[in-house]
């Protein structure tokens, strides 16, 4: 993997503002070289973290280039800077697309990819923003232009987005009427869409509170676009989970465990559902966690790697934080707890180790009671 230094300019003119965009970082092909992908990292990211697990795929024909965004101030944020590849004003569909800045990413990604060999094929790709990014820039080589109207140079051959959505979407299709050769180009350009099943990300307003979307007739849930098949039984099993809802009540709010009829937190109490049988019929170990006389912090780390709760990149990727989630020893798959603390190469070394080390304190042991 090479990398190149960060580049500054309005991309050949089309954008007013100047825009200085990060480190390029380069995984060169394996094999004979075939393609290559411009591939664009979420907001607040950089290019190092996606080339790290791309040089990992099995794809020896595909040459890599993962750039960095500009560091630019964020309105969502309330002017804080951040690595992006445009504005972002609001999460809802009412949001005003940053077209001067989308026009400046789509063009850098284009210069990255015109330098290219003529046979190569040129393909675009992300995630989150970048995957926006990616198929702003697939909107481009379709229409032939950019929104300035600067003419778009690359031929595009593949895109793919994970986890984004489609800037300027809304007047889409009435900026393609007419276009000569437009519907060529979006026939003949593959695209891959690909998301999580979490129907949070389906919802148009995730920022509201109960009170907001509670009505006396009931939820008043909206989605941001209409629901695919494998997505109708998920949402379907949500509202059946919502429907034991009572509805509001006037009141302080408090924290109510559902332990004890008086809702007061007990530890003892806690303890002992959590050593009653679970519906695997397996005991819950935590007698041997803490009546060992082992040191305390030992004692709680082995508490939260049993129950899986240390905080590995998939557990924080559960808390709402979006990571590009891999094993940054071994970098062969995600980090979760089973593999950093069982199957990663490097901890299967330290367990050999570690047992080659009893084994001969035992064997030590074994021959001093001999004597």
């Amino acid at each position: 993997m090479s990398f190149t230094g960060a580049s500054m300019g309005s991309v050949a003119g089309t954008a007013r503002r100047a825009f200085e965009f990060g480190q390029t970082y380069v995984v060169k092909p394996k094999g004979k070289h075939q393609a290559t992908i411009v591939w664009l990292h979420g907001l607040g990211d950089n290019g190092s973290s996606w080339s790290s697990l791309l040089e990992t795929l099995p794809l020896p024909n595909i040459k890599w280039i993962c750039p960095t965004a500009p560091q630019r101030p964020i309105t969502l944020f309330g002017g804080f800077p951040s690595t992006a590849w445009f504005d972002v004003n609001d999460l809802s569909e009412n949001a005003i697309d940053d077209n001067e800045g989308l026009d400046a990413s789509a063009a850098y990604v284009a210069s990255l990819l015109a330098t290219e060999p003529p046979h190569i094929k040129l393909g675009v790709g992300g995630f989150s923003m970048g995957a926006a990014t990616s198929l702003y820039s697939a909107t481009c080589f379709v229409r032939g232009k950019y929104e300035n109207g600067n003419s778009y140079p690359v031929n595009l051959s593949a895109a793919v987005g994970l986890s984004g959505w489609l800037p300027c979407a809304k007047t889409l299709t009435s900026k393609l009427e007419g276009v000569e050769g437009a519907v060529n180009r979006a026939t003949s350009l593959p695209i891959l869409l690909c998301h999580g099943k979490d129907i949070f990300n389906l919802a148009l307003f995730q920022q509201r509170s109960i009170a907001e979307l509670w009505t006396p007739q009931g939820w008043n849930f909206a989605f941001r676009r209409q629901l695919n098949d494998w997505e109708i039984m998920r949402v379907a099993e949500f509202l059946n989970t919502v429907d034991t809802f009572n509805g509001l009540h006037t009141g302080e709010d408090k924290l109510w465990w559902s332990g004890n009829n008086k809702g007061v937190f007990k530890v003892n109490k806690a303890y002992k559902m959590m050593d009653q049988p679970s519906n695997h019929n397996l005991n819950w170990p935590w007698k041997q966690i803490w009546k060992n006389r082992i040191p305390h912090k030992i004692s709680c780390f082995i508490w939260l790697f049993a129950k899986e709760a240390t905080l590995t990149q998939d557990n924080v990727m559960k808390k709402g934080i979006t990571l590009c989630s891999r094993c940054f020893l071994s970098k062969e798959t995600y980090e979760t707890v089973n593999h950093l603390f069982l199957h990663c190469t490097y901890t299967l070394k330290l367990w050999s180790h570690a047992q080659e080390s009893l084994r001969g304190s035992e064997e030590l042991g074994g021959s001093r009671s001999t004597c």
